[in-house]
């Protein structure tokens, strides 16, 4: 019998800008209009957004080959880190031509918003530790971190209430800061920028909820 994740998300993605599997897509963000708006992003920005948006849609569908044919929970965490791997790669690739289309002061301003969106779980990602130039034994600590609670995750299922589910995020989120230097944490502070007021905060939280997989 083949093995059933229980993850919720398509790769589609839409307009919320989640990817599927926890990831925020780069052109599925920039789509939404508060983000253009927030961007002050111009038709002509808005018409080559979507023309560089094209090519890497045939990309992501071809990661749903990866599970295709699971039969136990092991091969799908195998698969999982395949996924966020190859996910992280084709979003650098994306940004690269992104940041071509938009000015300097508007990508700075989607890398926060993009930050924010992730949440707390962003400090675990590759390019972040980079940035807050975290050690070896931080970085492994983070991975901790992300890794019991993705097993928390895992043993909850779909039978935790939202209470537990915020208060294990909560538990995360702080476990994930106190690895932090109080520098560290500064720098963290202003990469995220100024908080960004999305019509709807519930979305928001939706959002920040689907993306603890990155």
């Amino acid at each position: 019998m083949l093995f059933r994740s229980g993850f919720g998300g398509g790769f589609g993605g839409g307009r919320g800008g989640r990817g599927g599997f926890g990831e925020v897509w780069v052109f599925d963000l920039l789509s939404r209009d508060t983000v253009r708006t927030e961007l002050n992003l111009t038709e002509t920005q808005k018409t080559k957004l979507e023309e560089v948006a094209k090519p890497f849609e045939e990309e992501r569908r071809n990661l749903r080959g990866l599970f295709q044919g699971m039969r136990n929970p092991e091969e799908f965490q195998t698969r999982m880190e395949e996924m966020r791997k190859k996910q992280d790669e084709l979003r650098k690739k994306a940004e690269e031509q992104v940041n071509e289309v938009l000015t300097s002061t508007q990508f700075t301003r989607y890398r926060q918003i993009f930050l924010q969106t992730l949440g707390t779980s962003a400090l675990a990602r590759e390019d972040v530790a980079d940035d807050l130039k975290l050690t070896d034994d931080q970085k492994a600590q983070l991975k901790k971190v992300q890794d019991d609670f993705r097993a928390k995750q895992q043993q909850m299922g779909f039978f935790g209430s939202p209470e537990e589910r915020q208060k294990l995020g909560e538990e995360r989120d702080a476990a994930l800061k106190a690895v932090l230097t109080a520098d560290q944490q500064k720098e963290w502070d202003s990469r995220l920028g100024p908080k960004f007021e999305s019509r709807s905060e519930e979305h928001t939280s939706e959002l920040q909820s689907h993306s603890d997989l990155v």
